[in-house]
């Protein structure tokens, strides 16, 4: 194995407790590079950061330093962008100066460390970008794998006629997962059955997303690291399962599974386009043995009781490693 070089580090940002990236870090660890954990809640009582550049530079100089250690931001090779927790503001600020802080911190930080020419799994921009749930379908759609029958719209009569018309009825499902409580902890919103019946006037006050609800054989969750993918088969034993498995983990059967040439190629493609070295990836596959795809998570969980974590675990800290042995 080619010896990294190690004055080359990888930054790990994401919230304190993630057993996700302790899997990841432990191997960087073993394989012997140098890491830098934080979280972006560090700032500003445990994490420092400054960059200079002037005329001709080209990039930016500088460093961050945290409790345990710090590093040169020329000196980092690879980033790996977690989930993070928001920045965290003095005691003591008005609303409207947090707000301008946990701005200023973003624009601040979060621009300085998106100029870094490394590699990236995956930049906060295109997290952002491939989040984006109109996007991902019309990019799946154009690199060859099936898609449902999707429709978004605030117009009630509009859904109402869409609902109807699906065969196999149809699903409400949000763009973005659920809101927060007024005391800021997340709802979870699974995916829904609808009819034309529910369907009430509400639907005007936001825009919504429906879907033809498709026959399942079961289900796939597909996590592809670069051109690495791991493909793991899903059975659900209950009726809410099989309308969102994420509702019912206490209920699912997992097991690995060969993923087709024909959807590893459109699964490639879609990366590329969207120009991501990690995403975590669902299917329905049909009685019929059809895959069609359902959306991708640039930042999808893969640490719950799967068969092949460890694997997943590898493939992420080699990746890393490269960007760091990179010149």
């Amino acid at each position: 194995m080619t010896e990294p070089n190690v004055d080359r580090h990888v930054l790990v940002i994401t919230k304190d407790f993630d057993p996700t990236a302790d899997d990841v870090v432990t191997r960087l660890t073993d394989l012997r590079v140098p890491v830098m954990r934080f979280d972006l809640a560090d700032f500003p009582i445990q994490l420092a950061v400054s960059g200079c550049i002037g005329p001709g530079a080209r990039r930016w100089s500088g460093r961050i330093r945290g409790s345990h250690r710090s590093v040169g931001v020329e000196d980092i090779g690879a980033v790996w962008y977690r989930k993070p927790s928001r920045f965290r503001t003095l005691a003591g600020m008005s609303g409207t100066e947090e707000t301008w802080a946990i701005g200023e911190a973003r624009a601040g930080i979060g621009g300085l460390l998106g100029t870094l020419r490394c590699r990236w799994i995956n930049h906060p921009v295109r997290n952002v970008i491939g989040s984006d749930k109109p996007m991902q379908l019309v990019v799946a759609d154009e690199v060859g794998l099936s898609i449902p029958e999707t429709l978004i719209t605030n117009d009630p009569e509009l859904a109402r006629s869409f609902v109807a018309a699906q065969p196999g009825g149809a699903i409400y499902k949000s763009f973005r997962g659920g809101p927060r409580s007024e005391s800021g902890r997340p709802i979870a919103l699974f995916t829904t059955s609808v009819t034309s019946a529910d369907i009430t006037d509400a639907v005007r006050h936001t825009a919504h997303l429906f879907q033809a609800c498709l026959p399942k054989a079961y289900e796939v969750r597909l996590t592809a690291v670069g051109n690495t993918m791991f493909g793991l088969r899903i059975d659900v034993e209950t009726a809410n399962g099989r309308q969102d498995w994420r509702s019912d983990h206490r209920r699912l059967t997992y097991s690995t599974i060969q993923i087709p040439d024909t959807i590893a190629r459109g699964v490639r493609r879609l990366m590329h386009r969207l120009d991501l070295m990690f995403g975590a990836l669902d299917f329905v596959v049909t009685p019929t043995n059809e895959w069609i795809f359902l959306e991708i998570n640039p930042n999808g969980q893969w640490a719950w009781p799967h068969p092949q974590r460890e694997a997943i675990a590898d493939a992420l800290a080699t990746a890393l490693e490269e960007g760091v042995r990179a010149e």
